[in-house]
């Protein structure tokens, strides 16, 4: 339940930043949702994944194929627009070689970094553990299971690791992208998607659809989540 919680939270937050690059931005006076109405957004959530896992399996296999597939375009259009519009992209040698140590957190131990960057890889385990509770649901779940999984993992390497490097190319400066004082209100990627965007067409829409692209596919993690927790 901590990893449903934690996507659904997280759901919760980009809709917050989302929210508040529609209405301006934090330096153009858009609206910040306060902490109660993250919260709320947070429950709304967490009740429709709920309602969504009490209907029929079917329902349940269409909305995890459709899933699927908005994942994997929605990465392809990520990791293709995101670059290709930013004025200013980084260079190979800082995309593969450059480790950032400035953080607010007073943390600039290398291998620590790189150790707590590793915690969030732990998200593939809800992965794993849902395959293995729907394969019970399977038809041949014998054959059909252990081919769901590995090609789960297979198309993740390569398409996660194109997503990645796509969004790295368009980094900037570090330091500003966490800082709250930027647009975002300190909330990184989204902050990449508004700037790549503004930089070209002096206007940060493209970024907000790129967020909602990935606001949508959060969700639908989120309601895989609540799946394997219900099994």
């Amino acid at each position: 339940w901590a990893v449903t919680t934690s996507v659904d939270f997280s759901l919760a937050q980009l809709i917050q930043v989302i929210i508040l690059l529609s209405t301006g931005g934090n330096n153009g006076g858009g609206y910040l949702a306060s902490k109660y109405v993250v919260i709320a957004f947070h429950a709304a959530i967490l009740l429709s994944h709920a309602l969504i896992n009490s209907l029929p399996i079917s329902w349940l296999s269409f909305f995890g194929q459709f899933a699927a597939a908005w994942n994997m375009l929605g990465v392809f259009v990520l990791m293709i627009a995101v670059p290709a519009v930013a004025t200013e992209r980084a260079s190979a040698k800082f995309v593969f070689t450059h480790l950032n140590t400035d953080n607010s957190a007073g943390i600039h131990n290398n291998l620590y970094i790189f150790v707590l960057g590793l915690l969030m890889s732990q998200y593939t385990l809800t992965g794993y553990d849902a395959s293995a509770h729907m394969t019970e649901e399977t038809k041949n779940a014998d054959k059909n299971g252990p081919i769901g999984i590995i090609s789960a993992i297979s198309i993740s390497i390569v398409v996660g690791w194109g997503y990645i490097l796509g969004i790295t190319f368009a980094v900037k400066e570090i330091p500003y992208l966490l800082s709250p004082d930027n647009e975002a209100g300190g909330y990184a990627i989204a902050e990449v998607f508004y700037l790549a965007f503004k930089s070209r067409y002096g206007s940060g829409v493209g970024g907000i659809v790129c967020l909602g692209i990935v606001a949508v596919a959060i969700y639908f993690c989120g309601m895989s989540s609540v799946t394997s927790n219900s099994r």
